[in-house]
Formats: structure tokens, C-alpha cells, sequence
């Protein structure tokens, strides 16, 4: 699982527990989403997807970004408009239809 800090200043991400190591490795990726409450995640084989939440004062955002495992980049749609920012929303994955 991903965790961050939420409290007070809203911090950055700040690692991960990988399962097969069953350890908790620092993260400190030179590029990564602010820290936010309320966001949805969901994974697929490419890595960890996080849209939307609430990067503090009531200030929601539309921001899709993905983690490779490694690094975090933020993806723009190419050719379509991004949902309205959201909190406390949902993410899923199907794995049968790949999508």
C-alpha cells in the first residue's frame, strides 16, 4: 500500500511497503503529486494510478498521475476532457478486460 501524509501541511507521498521484501522503503522521487486527503487509486500491470483529492483549504483537483514503481508522472488526456475535480470517489481496475 501507498501512504502519505495527510495531516496538517497536506505532505508529500511517502513510500511504499513491497510485498516481497515485506519492508518499508523510503521514497523520495525528484517529481511526485502533492500530498492530498480523499484521492482514488487503483493499479494495473504498468503501475499505481491516483486521480482527484483534496490538496488542502477545500481545494479539489483533477490531476491523474501515475507510479511506475519508481518515479511519478502526471498524464494530461490527449483528445478528452478530464473528469470535474473530485474527492472521496472511487478507482478500480479489471483485470479480465484489461481496462
Amino acid at each position: 500500500p501507498l501512504d502519505g501524509d495527510a495531516d496538517d501541511a497536506l505532505g508529500p507521498l511517502l513510500g511504499l511497503v513491497l510485498p516481497a521484501q515485506a519492508v518499508w522503503t523510503q521514497l523520495n522521487p525528484a517529481t511526485q503529486p502533492s500530498g492530498r486527503t480523499n484521492a482514488a487509486a487503483a493499479a494495473d500491470l504498468s503501475g499505481l494510478f491516483l486521480f482527484g483529492g483534496n490538496i488542502g483549504a477545500g481545494t479539489y483537483v483533477d490531476e491523474l498521475w501515475r507510479f511506475d514503481g519508481t518515479s511519478w508522472s502526471q498524464l494530461t488526456p490527449a483528445a478528452s476532457t478530464p473528469p470535474a475535480p473530485r474527492i472521496n470517489h472511487c478507482a478500480a481496475f479489471d483485470v479480465a478486460r484489461n481496462r
